[in-house]
């Protein structure tokens, strides 16, 4: 099993001192972990490349918000009725997911990537 880093130690610098801290911490590496890896004498980790974003529709964008919108709805409803002990059934949450699925198909089936022609093969 993993340990959790659940323990925490306060520090106080100087503004010079916590300046000079930050231009030596690495870039791709956290502040809190250059600091453990140095006081623990710790090899320098191997870089990962980034990766970058895909370009997004709005459209994409606006269906997954309206997803996101229906998934607060629900664990909003499941929070209030829980507080007053009402029961919510489980076909009106079906039916919202229901919803939420017919959704991300249409989505999947409007971003699907075209195939791409490679020439030569």
């Amino acid at each position: 099993m993993e340990e959790t880093r659940d323990k925490t130690e306060k520090l106080r610098f100087t503004i010079s001192e916590l300046e000079s801290i930050k231009s030596r911490v690495p870039d791709g590496e956290t502040r809190s972990g250059w600091i453990r890896r140095v006081l623990l004498n710790e090899p320098i980790p191997k870089t990962r490349a980034r990766l970058t974003a895909p370009e997004v529709s709005p459209q994409l964008m606006r269906e997954l918000g309206k997803m996101g919108g229906n998934l607060n709805q629900i664990a909003r409803a499941l929070n209030i009725a829980n507080k007053e002990g009402d029961v919510i059934t489980t076909v009106e949450i079906l039916s919202i997911l229901k919803t939420m699925e017919r959704h991300l198909e249409e989505i999947k089936t409007d971003n699907r990537r075209k195939p791409s022609v490679c020439k030569g093969i």
